[in-house]
């Protein structure tokens, strides 16, 4: 059956949503069987851009089936103007298939559209992650890591030692909490935070 990609709007409220929704939750629990399944809500605000970036999402359909899906992110912040990432995830069924390959190229006709020159995959660690990627000429630049620490299988003691010496362990520091915008007078050493923050190697 033919393949059809086209744009998803976040605020969609046809089927299209509700079976773009169930592809990701079957490609996410794949992932990771105890990731608990995205609600509609939070679905929907992962598909939201904000002021500084642009998220084009794609959608892969198969007759009444959505079978992948593709999240674009645009910065729009000085120095980034000419990159792009993209997410492209398809249904463990569909894969192998071309709707892959049918949302990177038109991940890279959006990219040409908005002067994007500089496109980069991001996708959770696997054989048919790297696979496509591989295949489509892309290198491997970066990789991350995340652990999970499941609470109930924590040392409670061990947990009430590190609660008891934190004003000695954290003397220097203290916490700050603000909603929204960085505030002017944080601006300077947030951006000197980020700055070391993000120069992690990417092998180019």
């Amino acid at each position: 059956m033919a393949l059809a990609v086209s744009r998803l709007d976040p605020d969609d409220t046809t089927i299209r949503f509700e079976r773009t929704l169930a592809a990701f939750r079957e490609i996410r629990t794949e992932v990771d069987s105890d990731m608990t399944p995205d609600g509609e809500a939070s679905f929907r605000d992962k598909l939201r851009g904000s002021a500084t970036f642009e998220k084009p999402v794609l959608i892969a359909e198969s007759g009444d089936e959505v079978v992948g899906l593709c999240r674009m992110w645009m910065f729009h912040i000085e120095g980034n103007t000419e990159k792009a990432e993209a997410q492209i995830e398809v249904r463990p069924g569909h894969r192998r298939r071309g709707a892959g390959t049918a949302l990177l190229e038109a991940s890279l006709d959006i990219c040409e559209a908005n002067g994007r020159t500089n496109l980069t995959g991001a996708g959770v660690t696997s054989d048919a992650v790297a696979g496509f990627w591989e295949t489509a000429g892309a290198k491997l630049g970066l990789v991350e890591r995340e652990s999970r620490l499941w609470l109930a299988d924590t040392d409670p003691e061990l947990m009430q030692q590190w609660i008891d010496a934190r004003t000695e362990r954290a003397a220097d520091y203290r916490l700050v909490h603000y909603r929204g915008h960085t505030p002017p007078e944080l601006s300077s050493p947030v951006a000197t935070m980020m700055t070391a923050m993000n120069d992690a190697p990417t092998d180019d």
